[in-house]
């Protein structure tokens, strides 16, 4: 992990990605992590294809989030509902483009000044636009490259957020 970050991805038994994690090594306390993942509204500020993310408070601990994400092939629209337990920030996707998604973020403290950052998730991509659901059709195994790529950016933007670079 000093080196960089960590993924790994589980299949199912018929080849489709059933979640994807990624690591990462943050040089930030795990009450400084927690705040950046607490704060969704604000990633649009340092997640530069999260076009938009509006967080409501529903109850305490909890969220709902509409967000919008655009990228040069298009665009896709949703909303989930994050609540803050025990284990860390559960995310499940409640509508929108992307139906069935979920997320756990969880942060293990390290010592007083780092802390381990753990993004596990699956959201089916097939449900996003006939284009990808075409090109996994075409190709199946994509599905695992794309979730771990969207995993990836979205836990090096919030690590380097906590720690101050963004």
């Amino acid at each position: 992990l000093s080196r960089g970050i960590v993924s790994w991805i589980q299949s199912t038994a018929g080849g489709r990605a059933a979640q994807v994690g990624v690591l990462a090594l943050v040089d930030s306390d795990e009450e400084a992590v927690e705040g950046v993942i607490r704060e969704a509204s604000r990633w649009p500020e340092f997640m530069k294809s999260l076009e938009v993310q509006t967080q409501t408070p529903t109850g305490p601990g909890t969220w709902e989030l509409e967000w919008k994400v655009s990228v040069p092939l298009g665009s896709v629209r949703g909303r989930s509902r994050m609540v803050e337990t025990e284990a860390g920030f559960d995310v499940t996707t409640t509508g929108g483009d992307i139906t069935n998604g979920r997320a756990l973020w969880s942060v293990l403290p390290i010592d007083d000044e780092r802390s381990l950052l753990v993004h596990q998730t699956y959201s089916d991509l097939r449900a996003a636009s006939p284009w990808i659901r075409a090109l996994l059709d075409a190709e199946p195994l994509l599905e695992h490259g794309m979730l771990t790529a969207a995993s990836t950016v979205v836990v090096s933007r919030v690590r380097d957020r906590a720690e101050g670079h963004r």
